[in-house]
């Protein structure tokens, strides 16, 4: 040691607002200096008396003073770095390990030079194109993924643009893995007090789904509305709710405004990352990013399949209708082609095809909201029934595109709308059960190979009679009931 290590004090029962050059802690780290502060503490430079020449300093950061009122906290704490010790990814932050020193409960990390993505965003206040910042998003997926993939499934949830760094050498690094997880599912276990999350910085309410304000332990989803949340800010240079808690937004009924620039399976990606149900979220980070992927092609299995796949129908069928879904979509699909294959008598130029492509995916859109709205009857105009419907849009591509892929675009389109019709059919418990089958006659006339939209049609024959979309399946020989 040098001698300037001769004047380092011992910290002893100083807050750690009042955290000086030159003071130490376990009388091994020496604090150098502030390098910021957030909600949940303060973050010194310190340099580790016990480490390597080649890498001397280290992050100290001060946990809240209201972790001290949890004697459990530590213990969880201590376990969580012993955990993160197990990590190695190269957008996840190495955590040392938590300990304590008379009243400050600190974390160890890796020392970096560099922004939050709080100042990033700050410096970009209108926001960027998708390709610009789709190294960023895509490293918080990465970090994400591989977090929820470890054998442990680790949640963070806590990600927002406070807890990613971006080094000066461009690497982004994902902070403080599980410090909300452990205070939400152990310390609230402890009696002494009750949990605050607020206090204990393990809730960032911008960021928190409505599930975790009802305090349900957090899983992939919590994650991946702050991660939904994270990427509009980038997009845009704005918060998707205007700052409101989800709750809040959810409340007033709030929708997010479609990013310039945006596809529309990138839209379709992002605005159900920000659903304020669980249900209406990506399964997974690598479907998300998969979808938000700049690069992927517009057919390279983009399909969302969260969006038809959750709820009722996943508990209720299983495997065996996902595997009789993957063979009616195939036999929708094989079905549609050979009816369009010769080529148009009046052809439209490509130009014209992708705009009307365009628009039948902007339509859809509108239906799935209205759908989310439980406005019925305008959700079926936008998807089936209107002259500028989706699908009749998807139809007129199919009748004059020359391109086979085209065509073959129009019909994976016409069957996003069918599953769509499904999957309101089978899970919307906010639609009564007549309009329920209203809406599974309106995906069976779109495909009549679907078995779940057939069964669960044939389960209400009795109705039929009396709901028009139901007699026109009958009246036009789309579907025989007998």
């Amino acid at each position: 040691m040098d001698s300037g290590d001769s004047d380092a004090t011992l910290v002893v029962n100083k807050p750690y607002a009042e955290l000086r050059p030159g003071d130490v802690l376990r009388e091994r780290y020496v604090i150098e200096r502030l390098l910021g502060e957030g909600g949940q503490g303060q973050v010194f430079l310190a340099l580790d008396r016990e480490a390597e020449a080649s890498a001397p300093h280290v992050a100290i950061k001060i946990l809240g003073g209201s972790f001290r009122d949890h004697p459990e906290a530590l213990k969880a704490l201590r376990r969580e770095a012993a955990q993160s010790r197990e990590l190695s990814h190269p957008n996840i932050v190495n955590v040392y390990y938590f300990d304590r020193d008379s009243d400050h409960v600190f974390m160890v990390m890796e020392y970096m030079q560099g922004q939050s993505l709080d100042g990033y965003i700050q410096q970009h206040p209108d926001g960027a194109p998708l390709d610009e910042v789709w190294k960023i998003i895509n490293a918080c997926g990465e970090g994400l993924k591989y977090l929820h993939e470890h054998e442990k499934n680790i949640i963070h949830a806590d990600f927002k643009p406070g807890n990613v760094f971006v080094t000066e050498s461009s690497e982004i690094k994902v902070l403080d893995l599980g410090i909300a997880r452990i205070t939400e599912q152990t310390i609230v276990n402890d009696a002494t007090l009750p949990f605050n999350p607020d206090t204990l910085g393990a809730l960032t309410p911008q960021y928190a789904s409505c599930e975790m304000f009802a305090g349900i332990t957090p899983i992939a989803q919590d994650d991946l509305y702050a991660l939904g949340c994270v990427t509009y800010e980038l997009l845009t240079g704005n918060h998707p709710y205007d700052r409101k808690t989800a709750m809040e937004a959810r409340a007033q009924k709030l929708e997010a405004v479609r990013p310039a620039g945006l596809k529309a399976r990138q839209w379709r990606a992002l605005s159900s990352s920000l659903a304020y149900e669980r249900s209406g979220r990506p399964e997974s980070v690598a479907d998300f990013m998969a979808a938000m992927d700049p690069h992927a092609s517009r057919t390279g299995g983009s399909s969302l399949p969260w969006i038809f796949m959750t709820g009722v129908m996943v508990v209720v069928v299983g495997i065996v209708v996902m595997l009789n879904q993957i063979s009616s979509d195939d036999e929708f699909l094989d079905d549609v082609q050979k009816r369009y294959a010769a080529a148009p008598d009046r052809p439209a130029s490509a130009d014209k095809v992708m705009g009307w492509l365009q628009q039948a995916d902007q339509s859809v859109e509108m239906g799935m909201s209205a759908l989310q709205r439980s406005a019925l009857d305008r959700a079926v105009a936008h998807l089936r029934t209107g002259s500028s419907s989706a699908y009749q849009v998807y139809q007129l591509a199919l009748v004059r595109a020359e391109n086979m892929q085209d065509k073959l675009t129009a019909a994976q389109g016409q069957l996003r709308i069918s599953k769509v019709f499904k999957e309101a059919a089978l899970s919307n418990s906010e639609l009564s059960p007549m309009d329920q089958v209203t809406i599974a006659c309106h995906g069976l006339f779109i495909n009549r190979y679907d078995p779940d939209l057939m069964s669960f049609v044939r389960l209400n024959q009795s109705d039929l009679s009396r709901l028009p979309a139901c007699k026109e399946l009958i009246t036009t020989g789309i579907v025989n009931f007998e």
